[in-house]
């Protein structure tokens, strides 16, 4: 089974991303930009998430594989957006926002990602969050103001633009099944975080047969809408032995669906490759390699 992983983050000076790419665990890898201030421990040590124009060297060495998406600072205004463009994002990431997604303060922004028909993906749900002493100037903490319904807004005004709502809005996850997500044609969730917890995979296996809507205009199911991310990041040979586990855990419980007499089993390889091959059929910026999904 193919697998993109539709969320991830890069290391600064990161190695060995030619073993990853040429391991066959993975066909595409989406890095996700991150704001300034972040880190993550591990091995003794403590590491930055790659800045910008590291993301896109090492994207362009290996085209087609690794798709830079720039974080939005929702302090600066749109022609942040032109200028990701011109450089080679091929879509654009948000998190922690002062005031909520949906702000009318944030349109402006929107309305100039939509004229580039491309992808933004939002963090929602539970968010990290530092001490007081270490949280950063300008960002904003509130998971309410990334709950998944500060989205529906943002989808129905600027339909160019394929909303993703990451980590399914965990532990508001329940606010997507409502016909109002789900019959947004380009509205879509990626089930990411948690090392693919209790509450993503009951949520999916669920309600995976709800009634959704396809920017084909066909009518599918909601297995239709998820994108299958490890929201990890890449760059460490020890991560990358992290991500080979994980990996294998998570097409085990596939192979178990698979195997099950669940109605939507034959949908697999959408949510784990097809659905976002049809996220980037949709999208302007990016490298065109065909719609995958059924």
């Amino acid at each position: 089974m193919q697998v993109v992983s539709t969320h991830s983050h890069l290391l600064s000076d990161a190695v060995d991303l030619d073993k990853i790419a040429e391991s066959g665990m993975f066909s595409q890898v989406w890095l996700l930009g991150l704001h300034t201030g972040w880190n993550i421990r591990f091995n003794n040590g403590l590491y930055h998430p790659a800045p910008e124009e590291e993301m896109l060297e090492d994207a362009r060495r290996f085209p087609g594989f690794y798709l830079p998406f720039k974080w939005i600072d929702f302090n600066q205004g749109p022609d942040q957006v032109d200028r990701a463009v011109e450089r080679g994002f091929v879509g654009f990431k948000g998190t922690k926002p002062k005031l909520p997604y949906d702000n009318d303060k944030h349109l402006e922004i929107y309305e100039r990602i939509s004229r580039y028909r491309t992808c933004m993906i939002f963090h929602t749900g539970h968010v990290s969050t530092p001490s007081y002493e270490d949280r950063v100037p300008g960002l904003g903490y509130d998971a309410l103001n990334m709950s998944p319904s500060t989205l529906l807004k943002i989808a129905k005004f600027f339909p160019e633009i394929t909303v993703v709502a990451a980590h399914c809005g965990v532990p508001w996850q329940n606010e997507l099944i409502s016909q109002s997500f789900l019959g947004c044609p380009n509205f879509y969730m990626d089930i990411s975080g948690g090392e693919f917890s209790p509450a993503l995979t009951d949520f999916v296996c669920k309600n995976a047969m709800l009634p959704a809507a396809l920017p084909s205009g066909e009518t599918g199911i909601m297995a239709d809408k998820l994108l299958y991310g490890m929201d990890v990041f890449f760059g460490h040979p020890q991560l990358h032995e992290d991500i080979r586990g994980e990996l294998k855990r998570v097409l085990a419980w596939a192979k178990g669906i698979e195997e099950s007499d669940a109605p939507w089993k034959d949908r697999l390889e959408n949510i784990f490759s097809g659905n976002a091959a049809r996220v980037m059929k949709y999208n302007d910026l990016a490298p065109q390699s065909g719609d995958q999904s059924k």
